[in-house]
């Protein structure tokens, strides 16, 4: 089943790290316009359509469910990542270069190891 546009915006807007405030004032937008797409109670025209998928870097098909890349292989990918990172944000005490690392700093590691598994799915799929 495909993902709703709300929640695909969601999540995308999360991995960039933009608040909804953040986001609207790029789109020139309210931050409640935001809210409401990403509740999939409204959908945006097709110019702020190629705004948003333009910001977050991903094409219109991907930002609306179209190219889902569901497949088998892709979702058990995402469901090791999903799992993985989980793990890493559970986790007490981790270090990096002998510091402790703060939980913003290990939210900002699980985003990236999430963006890097769907570019590498993105581009496996591209290659078939």
């Amino acid at each position: 089943m495909a993902v709703s546009f709300g929640k695909q915006l969601r999540h995308l807007r999360k991995v960039k790290g933009f608040t909804q405030k953040e986001l609207a004032d790029k789109l020139n937008v309210s931050a409640s316009c935001i809210g409401m797409y990403e509740q999939d109670k409204r959908k945006p025209d097709g110019d702020i359509l190629l705004k948003i998928a333009s910001l977050l870097d991903v094409s219109t098909d991907f930002l609306l469910g179209l190219d889902s890349y569901d497949s088998a292989k892709s979702k058990e990918v995402l469901d090791v990542i999903d799992d993985l990172t989980a793990q890493l944000e559970l986790q007490k005490g981790l270090m990096y270069n002998g510091s402790p690392m703060s939980q913003d700093d290990i939210s900002k590691i699980c985003e990236a190891i999430k963006i890097a598994g769907e570019v590498a799915l993105r581009r496996s799929k591209e290659k078939e």
